[in-house]
């Protein structure tokens, strides 16, 4: 009879060793562990872009045709731009003892950007002095006109991108906590556009006057066709959260990142250029 008991405890024991085996073996292999919205701003290198090169985007933009002959480039060498994103973030089951990842928070997220990603600004002044002009009915003296010529070729878009990347972080059940990672995007334009760009002003100086007027302003846009966007970035950042104790706030921190990176894309009729990228986004993190 004791023999008897015992072999029904082990048998016992076994299914419920067997049951719990089960149930750890069901457990997903990945679990979401947070949700970040937030918005931020980037700045790039600006590519320069030759006008022969933008009638080949847009040769039906009039602008274009411009004689630029004594004009000055004013590339400026960065633009800048903004963007949203919205990040999920998983844990991975560790299989040999059945503990999700403690440190290492995998993403997945989307982003829609705005930016200028060729500009190229050029400018003629015309400076010149006279001892004396009349301007309407009154003679001046020493009278200087400055004459300003712009124009201004862009390509800007909006890019949808998706994201898949990795954070690695300090002890996540502290209130502070800093990681790094890395970040991979692929993407494509929304919607592009070629904008050519003319301004002319005058200034008039003398001893009793400052005169500035407008004389000639126009515009012109062509849109392009779609394109595909890659981008790869290190990044590094910091979470606080509201609270240690109290229910919510202890979920919910802020999110302060930057990253690193370089974009590839390709312009319709032009080229495929990399242009490096640095950006920072401020978040709000909630954990599940």
């Amino acid at each position: 009879m004791y023999f008897k008991h015992q072999l029904s405890f082990c048998l016992l024991f076994s299914l419920i060793g067997i049951s719990n085996a089960q149930v750890d073996s069901t457990e997903r292999l990945f679990k979401i562990s947070s949700v970040s919205i937030g918005g931020g701003v980037l700045t790039n290198q600006n590519p320069p872009i030759s006008q022969d090169d933008y009638k080949k985007i847009a040769p039906n933009n009039s602008l274009v045709n411009a004689d630029l002959t004594g004009f000055k480039n004013n590339l400026n060498g960065l633009n800048i731009g903004g963007y949203f994103t919205m990040n999920v973030g998983f844990k991975k089951l560790h299989k040999k003892d059945y503990v999700y990842s403690f440190r290492v928070e995998h993403r997945i997220g989307i982003r829609f950007l705005s930016e200028t990603i060729l500009s190229s600004p050029y400018s003629l002044m015309d400076l010149k002095y006279y001892d004396s002009l009349k301007i309407g009915s009154t003679m001046h003296h020493n009278v200087s006109i400055d004459t300003t010529k712009n124009y201004s070729y862009d390509i800007t878009n909006s890019i949808f991108m998706f994201d898949l990347g990795s954070i690695y972080q300090s002890d996540p059940r502290r209130l502070f906590t800093a990681y790094v990672g890395y970040n991979i995007g692929l993407g494509t334009s929304l919607s592009s556009y070629a904008t050519a760009y003319y301004h002319s002003n005058v200034v008039i100086r003398t001893s009793t006057i400052h005169d500035e007027k407008d004389v000639d302003s126009k515009f012109e846009e062509t849109s392009l066709r779609n394109s595909f966007v890659m981008n790869g970035s290190v990044l590094w950042g910091a979470n606080i959260r509201f609270s240690k104790r109290k229910k919510f706030w202890n979920k919910t921190s802020m999110n302060l990142e930057g990253r690193f990176g370089a974009n590839s894309q390709n312009v319709p009729n032009y080229k495929n250029f990399t242009r490096i990228t640095i950006s920072a986004h401020l978040s709000f993190r909630f954990l599940l």
